[in-house]
C-alpha cells in the first residue's frame, strides 16, 4: 500500500501539472480571442471610416465634375478673351432666324474692370417689331452675358410694318 501512494502523488501531481497547463492555455486562447475581437472591432471601424470617406470622396468627385461642367458654362457666358467674331456670328445667326436684318455691328473703347473687361458694341437691325422681341429674348437666353442698354426704334415708312433698330449693348470678358 505504501507503493500506492507515491505513485498516486505521483498521478495527483501530473493530472494537477495537466489541468494548469490545460487552464494556462485555456486562458491564453481566451486572451488572444479577446484581441482577435477587439481587433476585428478595430477593423470594423476603420472599415465604416473608410466606407464614409470613399463615400465622400464620391460626392467630391461628382461635385468636381459638376464644377467643371459650371466652369465651361460660365466661361461661355464670359469667356477669357473678346472673341468678337464669334459674337457678330451669333448676333447675324439670331437676327436672321427671327427674320431680321443685320445691318451694323460696331465695338466702342474697352472699358477694364477689377475681373473683367467690359465690351460695348451697337448694332443695327431693321424688321419688324414681334420679330425683335423673339431676337432680344434669344440675346437673354444666348450662351454669352449681354446687358442692353439702350434701344432705339424708328419707323421706316409709315405705310410699311419695317422699322430701324439701333442697339447699344455690352458684353463682357475676363481679363484671366
Amino acid at each position: 500500500m505504501k507503493q500506492k501512494k507515491p505513485q498516486q502523488y505521483f498521478t495527483a501531481l501530473i493530472i494537477g501539472i495537466v489541468g494548469a497547463l490545460m487552464v494556462f492555455f485555456i486562458y491564453q486562447q481566451l486572451a488572444s480571442l479577446k484581441m482577435a475581437r477587439q481587433e476585428a472591432v478595430e477593423l470594423e471601424t476603420t472599415l465604416r471610416q473608410t466606407n464614409t470617406q470613399i463615400q465622400s470622396l464620391k460626392k467630391l468627385k461628382q461635385q468636381a465634375v459638376d464644377l467643371q461642367a459650371q466652369i465651361v458654362e460660365l466661361e461661355q457666358v464670359m469667356p477669357t478673351a473678346p472673341l468678337e467674331d464669334m459674337l457678330i456670328k451669333d448676333l447675324q445667326a439670331k437676327a436672321s432666324s427671327h427674320d431680321l436684318q443685320l445691318l451694323q455691328v460696331s465695338f466702342d473703347q474697352y472699358t477694364n474692370k477689377k475681373d473683367f473687361i467690359e465690351m460695348p458694341f451697337a448694332l443695327s437691325l431693321e424688321g419688324q417689331y414681334l420679330d425683335l422681341i423673339g431676337f432680344l429674348k434669344d440675346l437673354q437666353r444666348g450662351p454669352r452675358a449681354v446687358l442692353v442698354k439702350d434701344i432705339n426704334i424708328t419707323k421706316v415708312d409709315p405705310d410699311l410694318p419695317l422699322i430701324n433698330i439701333d442697339i447699344t449693348a455690352c458684353t463682357f470678358y475676363t481679363n484671366s
